[in-house]
């Protein structure tokens, strides 16, 4: 019996590490996994995960924050929700993931394995 190999429209050794998030999608829309309309609302619901972080990172008496802060909490959700998404091997798996789950459930699966990198840390 021959061993069933998997086609994958993505690479993943194309994916860089430290934007992985970032590259799913863009491989994703560019090998007709994601339609414009799939990219336009990732990026709507990663929006309102910045804007959740943010009131987080301000409290809830204050909505304005420095651009520069605002970059770096939008890099490191889009970092964490990388790490949920590693957990996969196959990139075209990941996309799907993208589309099936909320923005913010990937997000508290990438904090519960960085809380476990720093835990085992310690």
């Amino acid at each position: 019996m021959t061993n069933i190999k998997i086609i994958e429209r993505i690479d993943r050794n194309a994916l860089r590490e430290d934007y992985y998030f970032q590259d799913i999608v863009s491989e994703g829309f560019r090998c007709g996994l994601l339609s414009e309309e799939d990219v336009e609302k990732i990026q709507f619901d990663c929006m309102k995960l910045l804007e959740d972080r943010v009131s987080k990172y301000n409290g809830p008496d204050s909505s304005s924050i420095r651009i520069e802060a605002a970059q770096t909490i939008m890099e490191s959700n889009l970092y964490t929700l990388g790490l949920a998404l590693k957990e996969y091997k196959n990139p075209d798996q990941a996309v799907k993931l993208i589309c099936s789950k909320k923005i913010s459930d990937l997000y508290f699966e990438g904090r519960k394995k960085i809380n476990l990198i720093v835990a085992n840390i310690k």
